[in-house]
């Protein structure tokens, strides 16, 4: 009840604020808030609820093993479905943690039986993968509940690499397709209320595709640098970094852009285009290496919308590239040395000469 007291207090301020022409469904925000708190649960219950549903139901796979369900194609792709199907409809009558996550086994458990089921019927792999990837987008317009829509957005995005390593277009076109989910995270991330606004059902899919983006951003530009490796190793290949590397980078600058309007030096175009100068300089050594200006992407993404799990990740992210790429440059260990004294040393210096200014517009 004081829930929904303060939330009420909340929404007469915002009347009163705005005027006569503000309308709001005062009851139903105040319905969907003492909902929402009282479903709420801590990352640890969650991550256990997880953990056991996935367990009961691989028991339950297991007793449908020891039925010989996996010698029948037919049997595997019917109960592909119904997991599928089931999940859907279980998680869309009931908006309970438990189920959510019992939701997650069965929804993704059913998606690998139906692979299974296509595979053995000797379906084409591009067939299978496109056939998943319809099945996921179709759930997701079904069903927007947070860890299924997680789910199935993973589901495309991870399916579209498989389709370009499948068709033997990995490394060139990985390359494009990284650079489209740069654009697409960006935007994503930081114009969340003018998508809400243009797509109502888009304020429940929000979160769930913005971590898949993340994890799949993450993902891709690592296997572009380990893909890289194998190649400078095996056979030399054309190094295509630059197309993602340069995307990455004009994300990483139009970030700052709206970082800054955040501080007093938002109105010195000076001082902006000083600091957008010193971004590109100080990134111009990774121009071929996206992992680590992808890793700095999501930092920065991540402090602007304030999403702690996601800076998290970039930051492990970004050390792990940075070692990486310190560990695979073909110099010695002390001009790896020197390289990394003075990467250091530029980051320190632009941390002072920020924070100083800030410091100095705010006494004025």
């Amino acid at each position: 009840m004081n829930k929904g007291t303060s939330i009420s207090e909340l929404i007469n301020q915002f009347k009163e604020s705005e005027g006569e022409s503000f309308e709001i469904n005062e009851q139903a925000i105040i319905t969907e808030t003492v909902e929402q708190a009282a479903n709420k649960t801590t990352l640890a219950i969650t991550v256990l609820s997880i953990f056991g549903g996935f367990l009961a139901t691989l028991a339950f796979l297991g007793f449908l093993g020891i039925a010989g369900l996996y010698n029948s194609e037919a049997g595997l792709m019917i109960f592909g479905i119904l997991f599928v199907a089931g999940s859907l409809a279980l998680n869309k009558s009931y908006n309970k943690p438990i189920i959510d996550t019992i939701c997650v086994s069965t929804f993704a458990i059913g998606f690998s039986m139906i692979g299974m089921a296509m595979d053995k019927l000797d379906v084409d792999e591009n067939i299978i993968c496109l056939v998943l990837m319809f099945a996921a987008a179709g759930a997701l317009a079904i069903n927007q509940s947070f860890l299924l829509s997680l789910l199935s957005f993973g589901i495309i995005f991870g399916g579209v690499g498989v389709l370009l390593n499948l068709n033997n277009a990995f490394y060139l076109s990985t390359h494009f397709y990284l650079l489209f989910l740069t654009i697409v995270l960006t935007v994503v991330s930081l114009h969340e209320a003018l998508l809400i606004t243009w797509l109502r059902k888009f304020s429940k899919l929000y979160q769930p595709l913005y971590l898949s983006l993340v994890c799949c951003f993450i993902a891709t530009a690592f296997i572009i640098s380990v893909e890289r490796l194998s190649y400078t190793l095996d056979v030399p290949q054309p190094n295509y970094s630059w197309i993602s590397s340069s995307a990455i980078i004009i994300g990483i600058v139009y970030t700052v852009s709206k970082i800054i309007l955040l501080y007093p030096i938002k109105d010195n175009m000076v001082q902006k285009l000083l600091i957008y100068a010193g971004v590109v300089i100080i990134l111009l050594p990774t121009f071929y290496a996206p992992a680590i200006s992808g890793g700095l992407l999501i930092i920065l993404i991540s402090y602007l919308v304030n999403n702690k799990i996601t800076l998290v990740a970039g930051v492990l992210s970004f050390i792990y590239a940075i070692s990486q790429y310190y560990y695979n440059l073909e110099y010695t260990l002390l001009t790896k040395s020197i390289l990394l004294f003075a990467s250091g040393i530029l980051f320190l210096l632009a941390y002072v000469v920020f924070i100083s200014k800030i410091k100095s517009d705010e006494k004025i």
